[in-house]
């Protein structure tokens, strides 16, 4: 893939430039409250759907959420196959589960996310830390 982008995200850029969406655009309030508001849309009828337990409509929701944070991706060019490659690396080298949930023990890893924006976004240097 290119620049640390999945397929998922080049098809949703694909649809950002035929509608004429946002690409690769500065950090703003304006278009990150757009962007929250989508996914916070998607994830209501995520829970709606796994509340009536229905399977068509779970799986149509997961499909919807992951297109629209995709599509932030895309808006602020951030690239995110290789920001969750990198959280996998870093999940992986977590415990043994907790009351379920993996912990951080002594071998963990944090992910180095800002590595991966260095190597691959264009705007790391307007938002270095």
């Amino acid at each position: 893939m290119q620049k640390g982008k999945g397929q998922i995200q080049l098809w949703v850029e694909e649809f950002h430039k035929a509608k004429g969406h946002l690409i690769n655009h500065s950090l703003d309030n304006e278009a990150m409250i757009f962007r929250a508001r989508l996914i916070a849309e998607e994830f209501a009828e995520l829970l709606k759907a796994m509340n009536l337990m229905d399977p068509v409509e779970i799986a149509d929701a997961l499909g919807d959420l992951e297109y629209v944070i995709n599509g932030t991706a895309v808006t602020f060019g951030f690239p995110l196959e290789a920001i969750v490659k990198e959280i996998h690396r870093s999940n992986m080298t977590k415990a043994e589960n907790v009351e379920g949930k993996p912990r951080k023990g002594k071998l963990f890893s944090p992910p180095d996310i800002l590595s991966i924006l260095k190597k691959y976004w264009l705007q790391i240097e307007e938002y270095s830390p």
